[in-house]
This record gives C-alpha cells, sequence and structure tokens, in this order.
C-alpha cells in the first residue's frame, strides 16, 4: 500500500474534494480508491457529516417536530431572539432558513451528552464571527455586533460588471485545483453567505456535501446567496468542518479538540482565539499585537456570551498563535492507497 495523500490535506483541493466523497457514503464509490482511516479521523468525519437528501424541511412553531438538535437551538434561540440579534439581516436570512440549515448537520448543538449552554457556546461563536464577516458597520445603534447577516454578497462584489472573481490562484488549468474544478467562464467565487464563501476550491467541496456532486456550485455559485438557506448552510459547512491541520470550528467551541503539545509549542490553546487562528490566521494573529478584526470578533463574541448569560476564561486572543501544526491534536491522518 502506498500513503498518498490525506484526504483531509488543504494543500490540494483535489484531495479536500475526496474528503466530501467519505462523508457522504450514498454516492458511488465505484471509482473511488480503498481508504485507509483512523478512528480520529472517523469521528470527525461523523461529526460534519450532514443530512443526506436536499433541502430539509422544519416546524419553526413546534419544537417537538424537529429533531433533538434543532429542538435545542429552538429552544435557546427563540425567533425574537435571532430577530434581536440580527436586526439589519438581509431578507434571505430568515430564522427559519436557520434553522433548516442547523438540520442540516446533526451534530450542531446535537453532541452526545451535549448542554444548552454549550450550545450557546456554539451559537455565540459563529454568531461573533457572522458580524464580523457581513455586519453592516454603520454607526450604532443598533450596536455592531448586532449588525450581522446584512451583507449575502461580498461589500462590492456582484455577479456582472468587473472584478471579484476569485479565479486567480484557484482557476487555472495548470494548476491542481483549477484541473479538479474547472471553472467556466464568466463565475465569479467572491464572498457568498454569512461566512464569505470564497474561491471555487470552497465551493467544490460545499457543493459536494449539498448536492454530492462537485460541479454544482462551481458551475453556479449564485444560489450560495440567492437561497437563503444555502447561504447558512455554506457557513454551517466551514463551521463543522475540519481542514486538517486544522480542527473544526465545532470540536474547537465545545472542547472536543484539546491541543496538544505540539499545539501549545505554537502558543495553539484551547478558547475562542483558535477559532480567529482556524479562519484567518495569517492576517489576524501573527502581527504580535491584536488586529482590529481580531478585536471586533472578541468583543462581539463577549457580547453575545453575555445575552445568553454565559461566561467563558478560556483564552480568546490569538495573539502569539502560530499555524496549526501537522503533528498537532487537529492532523488527521487519512489516507487513500495509490
Amino acid at each position: 500500500m502506498k500513503k498518498l495523500f490525506s484526504i483531509f490535506g488543504i494543500a490540494s483541493t483535489l484531495v479536500y474534494s475526496l474528503s466530501g466523497l467519505l462523508v457522504f457514503p450514498e454516492l458511488s464509490k465505484a471509482a473511488v480508491p480503498v481508504g485507509v482511516i483512523s478512528a480520529q479521523a472517523q469521528a470527525a468525519l461523523e461529526r460534519a457529516r450532514p443530512l443526506a437528501g436536499g433541502e430539509p424541511t422544519v416546524d419553526k412553531n413546534v419544537a417537538a417536530n424537529n429533531p433533538l438538535n434543532v429542538q435545542r437551538v429552538m429552544r435557546v434561540l427563540p425567533e425574537s431572539l435571532f430577530e434581536t440579534f440580527f436586526a439589519r439581516r438581509n431578507s434571505v436570512y430568515t430564522y427559519e432558513n436557520f434553522l433548516k440549515a442547523v438540520k442540516k448537520f446533526p451534530k450542531l448543538c446535537g453532541e452526545t451528552g451535549q448542554t444548552d449552554a454549550q450550545c450557546k457556546l456554539e451559537l455565540a461563536t459563529m454568531f461573533a464571527h457572522f458580524a464580523q464577516e457581513t455586519g453592516e458597520g454603520a454607526p450604532e445603534p443598533p450596536l455592531r455586533y448586532k449588525q450581522g447577516l446584512y451583507y449575502v454578497r461580498e461589500a462590492g462584489c456582484s455577479d456582472s460588471g468587473g472584478g471579484c472573481d476569485y479565479r486567480v490562484g484557484a482557476c487555472e488549468d495548470t494548476l491542481d485545483t483549477g484541473k479538479a474544478y474547472p471553472c467556466p467562464t464568466g463565475r465569479k467565487y467572491y464572498g457568498r453567505g454569512p461566512k464569505q464563501l470564497s474561491y471555487s476550491y470552497n465551493y467544490a467541496p460545499f457543493s459536494v456535501a449539498m448536492t454530492g456532486r462537485s460541479k454544482d456550485f462551481v458551475e453556479s455559485p449564485e444560489p450560495v446567496a440567492d437561497n437563503g438557506y444555502l447561504a447558512f448552510a455554506s457557513a454551517l459547512w466551514f463551521y463543522m468542518t475540519p481542514q486538517s491541520p486544522k480542527p473544526s470550528i465545532h470540536e474547537v467551541a465545545i472542547d472536543i479538540w484539546v491541543p496538544n503539545s505540539n499545539d501549545l509549542a505554537v502558543g495553539n490553546v484551547a478558547g475562542f482565539g483558535s477559532t480567529i487562528n482556524i479562519i484567518n490566521g495569517g492576517l489576524e494573529c501573527r502581527s504580535g499585537s491584536e488586529t482590529a478584526q481580531a478585536s471586533n470578533r472578541i468583543t462581539y463574541y463577549n457580547a453575545f456570551l453575555s445575552d445568553f448569560g454565559l461566561t467563558d476564561n478560556r483564552q480568546k486572543s490569538c495573539v502569539g498563535m502560530g499555524n496549526f501544526p501537522s503533528n498537532g491534536a487537529g492532523a488527521l491522518n487519512t489516507y487513500w492507497e495509490e
């Protein structure tokens, strides 16, 4: 057996797309090599596994008619609170669409033994990042942390006009990513949704998660903004899915990820700061002092925690954190044989 590559690796997004093939057993494996997967990697895949099928349905009025993770979210985040948190949201960002996306990922607020308080930690974490990525940034009121979900599309970008195509460094046919995910002429891969999903090599594995085919959102990325459920699902997919050697944000938020000595050696410790490091560590965590962006995220996180009646004594700053090491606790050794 030849160890060819890790399915969780992000150096090659062709490799990353194959992780989707493991996540979704309903896909045909006729042309897929036999894989070798560790127990740790299998557990990570199970956490990220989306519900099979298309767009889910939910009952936003009767919690008991929904799966347990949706019931928990409805209990800690009633629609009135959602509307308060996102007072300036775009019309596609409805409470029902958010609940549909939650249902798509059963382990979100649905881990065995998970408490309501841990679910609130998850929501505070993702909402803080939503506010930073998609906040209106207007004078208060409402308070800045309540201005999230204002943008569906990256500010200044549209499907027509020039710029914002995000094709350079991803779509060239000389690159592995361009070969794996051919980008049709005229398609743009600028940020869409609460997490501002960008680049064809992220649209492709998200497409696998939603439809079982990598090409759908590469050929037509527009639904990730036009469809509110898909917009939310793109953010929750990013939240739930590990990108080895990075753990998933979900695993960090509720302490499933426990940093080992190699993580600690580069300053990567448990807490909200590591979620910033996952999202944008190169720009927000390596300057030697708190960047404005990271400071915003921390401020928003603290505000959401307060509204949820929680405190979090884990480290919130990412100053001094390094790249996640290849031998860290988030590294998943999963290989395909040639």
